[in-house]
């Protein structure tokens, strides 16, 4: 499995197996200690010329496998046996070269050795580490560029209604669904769903239909002229021909003959009526009408256009 560290990362620990060279069996060495007389950890850059090693002092004890513990100095490494017979962890200084950005480098291989002697049995060994600068701010990069290209930017970008044009890809979602031409135009005082809301809420605002303001004018009369009613059985039972509303109570008789009703609610839905006949009882309006195929029942609902 691959063995990948971001560049600059901190906190860093490399675990790498030593064979023993005294046996043919792949067995590891064991035993070796920070203290271990001529032993040496080494890692080399991609594109360094020379080894990078640590010695004698150089090589600290460790306490814990597994908690990094930072060495006294970048100068200077951990070193300490894992309970995995042949395995060892290094611990490097923040501050090290190892894992820096101060080149290119997309690669650096560690090892251990043993200086002039044999006495270590310290095998053949090596780890080769990958270097990615896919860092945070580099994944952001890549992450946006790919949205960019599928029109997809306006996720994560911040739209400026003074800089439409420059801060939302054309033809993006947020475009088509802002912007009715290729101008990008948007103006966020009148166009913004909040703005186009309360211009909504606020009788008189419809100012034209298809360029006509008459019509909208006279669409705005009709609205103005519609009652939404509700069939009451309070002192009357309504039949296919009448029945009374607490709604409508014009007072004179007869006033409203030639009006029509639709029912929006109950087993009479959609059904239209025309008022043939009309008094005020009691408080509430006594509708005569057209015939009609069912009975509405009370509380059933109506539109009095």
């Amino acid at each position: 499995m691959s063995d990948i560290r971001v560049r600059n990362a901190t906190s860093q620990m490399v675990r790498l197996f030593i064979p023993n060279n005294s046996v043919t069996t792949g067995a590891g060495v064991t035993g070796l200690t920070n203290a271990s007389t001529n032993l040496r950890i080494s890692y080399m850059r991609e594109k360094d010329s020379a080894l990078t090693s640590y010695t004698g002092s150089n090589i600290e004890v460790q306490t814990t496998i597994g908690t990094f513990q930072q060495p006294s100095s970048s100068s200077k490494c951990r070193f300490k046996e894992t309970p995995v017979p042949g395995m060892y962890e290094i611990q490097f200084h923040d501050d090290a070269t190892i894992f820096g950005d101060g080149d290119t480098s997309e690669k650096v291989q560690v090892l251990v050795a043993e200086n002039t002697t044999t006495a270590l049995k310290i095998g053949p060994n090596i780890k080769e580490i990958q270097l990615t600068g896919d860092d945070i701010a580099n994944i952001k990069a890549v992450v946006n560029a790919a949205l960019e290209d599928q029109n997809l930017d306006h996720l994560v970008k911040v739209a400026k209604d003074t800089s439409w044009a420059n801060t939302v890809t054309k033809e993006s979602i947020i475009d088509l669904i802002t912007s009715k031409n290729t101008s990008q135009t948007f103006d966020r005082a009148t166009d913004a769903l909040e703005s186009i809301s309360s211009l909504a809420a606020t009788a008189g605002n419809i100012i034209s239909i298809k360029g006509s303001t008459a019509a909208a004018d006279v669409l705005l009369h009709d609205l103005e002229s519609c009652l939404i009613c509700t069939v009451d059985d309070t002192n009357f039972t309504p039949t296919s021909t009448e029945l009374e509303t607490a709604d409508i109570v014009v007072p004179t008789t007869d006033q409203i003959i030639g009006r029509a009703i639709v029912f929006t609610s109950g087993n009479v839905q959609y059904q239209a009526a025309t008022i043939t006949g009309y008094s005020l009882e009691s408080g509430k309006g006594h509708l005569t009408l057209s015939p009609m195929a069912v009975t509405p029942a009370s509380g059933d609902e109506f539109v009095f256009i």
